[in-house]
């Protein structure tokens, strides 16, 4: 059986990230063994130093340097991060691989972090099927939508998944976390 090895950091987010990411590929892909690996980072092992120092010491961010060198020497084949702790710009030998679409359906949302929002992609010849949902906040609710378009418009592809989102409902769920104006 073919191990894959998925890094990520040890915060709670990271975790859930990574469980929402390979809960899809486990189910189409029962053939491989996807293994979660935390990997610490500067920011992770000290929370007292400024984070510029960290980041310094650390080699350029103090969330996503060892995560990066870890792909580099070849101990993780992926990494799952948020696209807002990363710095700008890639590593050499590197690619930037969002999830498609995944941060634009918050935005079109006009959510953000605490918008239960979960999405993600998956590409095949060419055809990007974009999946999301918004759950709401006591848990007894969840819009869901899917929707296929090509590789090369994953921006588009989010925007129209967040619109059969808002048709369905998720407008409720994210009116429970909007502050009353």
């Amino acid at each position: 059986m073919r191990t894959l090895v998925v890094g990520s950091r040890a915060s709670h987010l990271a975790k859930a990230q990574v469980k929402e990411f390979l809960t899809p590929l486990r189910e189409r892909f029962p053939e491989i063994e996807f293994r979660h690996q935390v990997i610490l980072e500067g920011g992770d092992r000290d929370r007292r130093t400024a984070l510029s120092t960290v980041s310094a010491r650390s080699g350029g961010s103090a969330f996503s340097a060892e995560q990066e060198a870890a792909l580099v020497r070849g101990e993780a084949d992926v990494i799952v991060h948020s696209l807002k702790d990363l710095p700008p710009g890639n590593p050499p030998g590197l690619v930037l691989l969002p999830s498609p679409g995944s941060e634009d359906v918050p935005a079109e949302l006009c959510g953000g972090c605490s918008v239960p929002i979960d999405a993600y992609a998956k590409a095949s010849d060419g055809v990007l099927a974009l999946h999301a949902q918004v759950t709401f906040l006591d848990g007894t609710k969840q819009v869901e939508a899917d929707f296929p378009g090509p590789v090369s418009e994953p921006e588009k592809l989010g925007v129209l998944v967040a619109g059969l989102l808002l048709d369905q409902g998720a407008e409720g769920a994210l009116a429970e976390i909007r502050p009353a104006s």
